[in-house]
Order: C-alpha cells, then sequence, then structure tokens
C-alpha cells in the first residue's frame, strides 16, 4: 500500500509527484476552456514529436509568447525544453531563469517538477562557467526546496549533483 512504501523509492517519489502534474492540471482546466487546454497540448506535442528542430522550437516560442496562455501548466516545460534545445549560452541560461521563475509550480507528467529541474540545471550551468556564487545559491536551494526530487530519467537531482 502507499502507507507502507518506502518514501526513498524511485518509484514511491515518482508516483508522489506525478499527483501534482494531475491536479496542475485541473487547475488548468479551472482556467482555460477545453479547446484553449487543447491548443496548449498541440503546441507542446509539435515540441515533443520533433524534438530539436527547428519545427519544435517555433512551437514552443508560440506557446509561451501567447499570453492567452499564461500560467498553464505547460510553459513551465516548454520553457525548459527551449533551453534544453538553445545553442546559444545566453539564452540556455535565460530560459532556465524564467523556467526557474515563473514555471517552478509546473509539472512533466512524469513527476519531474520544473522548479527542480530547472534548479539543477542551474547549478550545472553555473558550475561550468566558474560562477561559485551562483553555483552555491542554487545548490542551497536544491537542498533546501527539492530534497528527492527527480528528473526525466528518475534519479534524484540531488544525488547526481
Amino acid at each position: 500500500t502507499w502507507d507502507d512504501a518506502d518514501p526513498h523509492s524511485i518509484n514511491y517519489n515518482r508516483a508522489y509527484f506525478r499527483q501534482f502534474f494531475y491536479s496542475r492540471y485541473a487547475e488548468d482546466q479551472l482556467v482555460f476552456t477545453d479547446q484553449q487546454l487543447n491548443d496548449i497540448e498541440t503546441l507542446y506535442s509539435v515540441a515533443i514529436n520533433n524534438w530539436n528542430t527547428q519545427m519544435a522550437i517555433d512551437s514552443l516560442i508560440s506557446l509561451v509568447e501567447n499570453p492567452e496562455y499564461s500560467g498553464a501548466n505547460r510553459i513551465g516545460c516548454s520553457l525548459l525544453y527551449l533551453a534544453q534545445m538553445s545553442t546559444d549560452s545566453t539564452e540556455y541560461l535565460n530560459y532556465l531563469l524564467q523556467a526557474f521563475n515563473d514555471g517552478s509550480d509546473s509539472w512533466y507528467g512524469n513527476g519531474v517538477n520544473v522548479g527542480a529541474y530547472a534548479c539543477f540545471l542551474l547549478i550545472e550551468y553555473y558550475d561550468s562557467i566558474g560562477n561559485e556564487s551562483e553555483y552555491f545559491k542554487y545548490k542551497d536551494i536544491l537542498s533546501e526546496n527539492y530534497l528527492n526530487y527527480i528528473d526525466h530519467r528518475e534519479r534524484y537531482l540531488d544525488n547526481i549533483l
């Protein structure tokens, strides 16, 4: 049963965090029309099905820049995807910061939290450029706020730093 599950198990945490995705989707259903939700998912799906192509990037930009969709769960996810598809370090950082600042309450269907994953990627980025103050700032945020959160490969973020 759920109560008997090992809280340190990755499957336990993935299942636990997936419920937040469903909760955010339920919130979106209260804010957006069925047509808007369908349009959001369609634009998002273009990126998923055409990963790292200009078509994917254009679709995600169209999604995140449309004020009609502001605040939707998929916006945070899209910002992280745009960061991951970026080849420019300034653009990469800007998308990561925007995802962290504006999309931290967004969730992927697999239980990954946008805020936690953006924080993790910011730690990696600042480590790679040798910016110790920002590295430790985000490392502290991860340790304080995102303990036992997971990445897309179902690894604990705090374990893979």
